[in-house]
């Protein structure tokens, strides 16, 4: 048997425009950060799967593969191909797990990327995508795929399911931690118990947030920063209207707006904690770089 390794790196991601929305078949926009999760993988000669990563370690065999819930993205990137090998998985992160920013999308698109070469299948970035989201559907039960698009394509993207649009490679944003974070399907289940009560209400609100990133992109193409960032401040009035908003975020958004250096800001990502984002530049929190490569190969 000859023994084969690779390794797989996946950058974080953070949400502009487009939080809920997307969930109902709007469009959003996202952006690779340049922060990133590697995922080594090595064949064995035995029948043992074994594990390690900063969240743990954990073994299992490939008969039966069964390695926790801290692991369930491996999990199901390992189910999809059927290892007929043991293996040595080791993941590595510059990636905090508590501040978000996709690490979960992370993990999945560079686990599915190591598998793929490792069993030589020669996917693109299409394929990729696809089984990204077939996976992350899988674990969770729901997911748009914008955070995967981001990691897979790098840069700034537009995205509308299984549509990606480039946007630019790079572009000045700053993101701060609010402190705490709600895991994003608490997010989403909230959010659609709040649309059963008031579903007209919120058809609107979702209109006019997918409105609202259809104005950003075209501004983001012109280099408009001005109205990007007031669509960033529109936005965010919006999220608070669906009842995602914190004092903590609000608190986040205002220090941002006041500073001269910052076009416009708004909650990122599902909301209920977690960051926020502002155009432009300002001492962050958290890694804001935005990076134009996506997850790759070494």
């Amino acid at each position: 048997m000859v023994l084969r390794s690779v390794t797989a790196k996946a950058p974080a991601s953070t949400m502009l425009f487009g939080e809920h929305s997307i969930l109902r078949k709007g469009r959003a926009v996202v952006a690779a950060i340049d922060c990133w999760v590697s995922v080594n993988i090595s064949t064995r000669t035995d029948d043992r799967i074994e594990i390690f990563s900063c969240l743990g370690n954990t073994s299992t065999s490939i008969h039966k593969i069964q390695v926790g819930p801290s692991f369930r993205f491996i999990q199901s990137a390992l189910e999809r191909f059927s290892p007929d090998c043991g293996m040595t998985i080791k993941i590595s992160s510059d990636i905090d797990p508590t501040l978000g920013l996709g690490s979960s999308a992370s993990v999945t698109v560079a686990s599915l990327l190591a598998l793929a070469t490792l069993f030589e299948q020669n996917w693109d970035q299409a394929k990729l995508l696809h089984e990204s989201i077939q996976l992350i559907h899988t674990v969770q039960g729901h997911g748009s795929g914008a955070d995967a698009a981001s990691i897979i394509y790098g840069g700034v993207i537009a995205f509308h399911p299984l549509q990606v649009e480039p946007l630019r490679p790079s572009l000045p944003i700053t993101l701060l931690y609010s402190g705490t974070k709600t895991p994003t399907p608490e997010v989403i289940s909230f959010v659609t118990e709040q649309e059963k009560a008031f579903p007209l209400v919120f058809d609107h609100l979702f209109a006019a947030i997918d409105q609202t990133t259809e104005v950003a992109i075209k501004a983001l193409i012109r280099d408009d920063f001005p109205l990007c960032g007031k669509m960033m401040n529109r936005a965010d009035a919006l999220m608070q209207a669906l009842g995602v908003g914190t004092a903590d975020l609000s608190d986040l958004c205002w220090k941002l707006r006041y500073a001269p250096t910052i076009y416009g800001a708004k909650i990122s990502g599902s909301g209920l904690g977690d960051s926020v984002v502002g155009l432009g530049t300002f001492p962050s929190s958290i890694p804001s770089t935005v990076t134009a490569k996506g997850a790759y190969v070494l």
